[in-house]
């Protein structure tokens, strides 16, 4: 589904392209963020023009709203936000439970969280 090619490296640094099912992302990127999947202020073309790759969309506020059947109706996160490259879509999870009914989660250096998974909102896109 995703490939990464190393394409040059110096000292520490690194550079390489990323293959996703939606185009390739040269990195490093500058990433703009959209929390609900749009950047405020720009069109899909505005943002594509400042030479962004990809965008990043909360999916726990695009749960809150405008939810998941929305998008799904509308036909999936690239056709509601007419953003037709990739996308990193971050569950969010954090802010998932209150944070009284998180008193059992951490255990050592491991976090579980239970909520809305990641794939309930990009799995139409």
């Amino acid at each position: 589904m995703f490939e990464f090619q190393l394409d040059g490296t110096a000292g520490a640094a690194r550079a390489g392209t990323l293959t996703l099912p939606h185009g390739q992302v040269r990195t490093p990127a500058f990433m703009p963020v959209g929390t609900h999947a749009v950047v405020r202020g720009l069109s899909a073309g505005d943002v594509r023009r400042t030479g962004a790759q990809i965008i990043l969309g909360n999916t726990y506020h695009l749960h809150l709203r405008p939810g998941e059947n929305i998008v799904q109706a509308m036909g999936g996160l690239h056709r509601f936000t007419t953003w037709e490259g990739p996308m990193l879509t971050d569950s969010g999870g954090e802010p998932m439970q209150p944070p009284h009914r998180l008193h059992d989660v951490l255990t050592g250096s491991e976090m579980q969280v239970v909520g809305v998974a990641e794939d309930d909102l990009s799995a139409g896109a």
